[in-house]
């Protein structure tokens, strides 16, 4: 039986592993900054990205989108390829992360008191002899929260999103986070510390619990449990047609499902009905104990609605 044939049953499993090679070189070659608090990518790091992939926005029905699409496994194999770059791409466009980076390289490259290292690396020009900075984070993340920052320079109004603070208290949390490392610093801790004190998160940080999209795609699953589809059905009479729109946005932006989803708002308007959502969600689901039972019936029902 080919992969082909296997993803045509949909069956993703033999596919699993073509994906996670694929996700793990797109990593390396975009240089895309580690999601869990560290400086390298961890393995539970990718085993998320895979989840990310598969269960976010059509996942299993992209795989089956390709099984159609595909006249052989190498064509196959090809179009998969293809597929992880482009979410990898919109990815990133919608993580606040990586634009924060390239906004921080610009605004260091213009600090007087700063050395770039090298790439990755940057440093006040009184430590940059010193070895690489591998202290606690927790204590950068301390001095970054006593800094003062303007408001977002351009309005709510605006016609794109604008940077989440003003030039100078850019260059003021810079200036004391690595005054605080004394040595140079990675530009990605670097980020991560300026991004959370700007309070920007990354999409996989505001899931509705770490295991529901593990198991929303999880292969070979039991049939859902009879209890967990009335749950289903109950939160689900609950939605109106925005809400049921959004309901495969839950690990994406309010860019992203503005762009794709079919409920006439902007993106800000958009995020804020996704927050709205995810709450609502995240409520309903609370002290459940087949919390991933009931995501996969939710999950079905949208799909029985989405083809009327």
């Amino acid at each position: 039986m080919t992969l082909l044939d296997h993803l045509r049953q949909e069956d993703w499993t033999p596919a699993i592993p073509l994906i996670d090679r694929a996700l793990c070189a797109g990593v390396r070659i975009r240089h895309i900054p580690a999601p869990s608090g560290h400086a390298n990518w961890l393995e539970e790091d990718y085993e998320e990205l895979l989840a990310e992939f598969l269960a976010a926005g059509r996942g299993p029905a992209r795989l089956v989108q390709l099984a159609i699409d595909a006249v052989d496994d190498q064509h196959l194999r090809g179009l998969l390829d293809k597929t992880v770059k482009w979410f990898l791409a919109d990815r990133a466009r919608e993580d606040p992360l990586p634009k924060l980076r390239r906004t921080l390289r610009t605004i260091l490259d213009r600090m007087p008191t700063v050395i770039v290292v090298d790439t990755a690396t940057v440093s006040l020009a009184e430590y940059c002899h010193r070895d690489q900075w591998g202290g606690d984070e927790a204590k950068l993340v301390a001095v970054a929260a006593a800094v003062t920052t303007g408001p977002p320079p351009w309005g709510a109004d605006a016609a794109r999103e604008g940077p989440p603070t003003d030039k100078e208290s850019f260059e003021a949390l810079c200036a004391a986070i690595l005054k605080a490392a004394g040595a140079p610093l990675s530009l990605n801790i670097l980020t991560r510390i300026v991004g959370k004190r700007l309070q920007l998160h990354r999409r996989w940080d505001d899931r509705l619990d770490d295991d529901v999209s593990v198991g929303v795609i999880a292969t070979g699953s039991p049939p859902v449990s009879a209890s967990a589809r009335v749950l289903a059905v109950e939160i689900w009479d609950e939605l109106d047609d925005q809400d049921r729109e959004l309901m495969t946005y839950l690990d994406a932006g309010g860019r992203l499902a503005a762009r794709e989803a079919r409920i006439g708002l902007a993106k800000s308007a958009t995020q804020v009905r996704l927050d709205d959502l995810k709450s609502r969600m995240a409520l309903a689901l609370d002290g459940v104990t087949d919390k991933i039972d009931v995501i996969r019936a939710l999950i079905d029902l949208h799909a029985e609605w989405n083809k009327r």
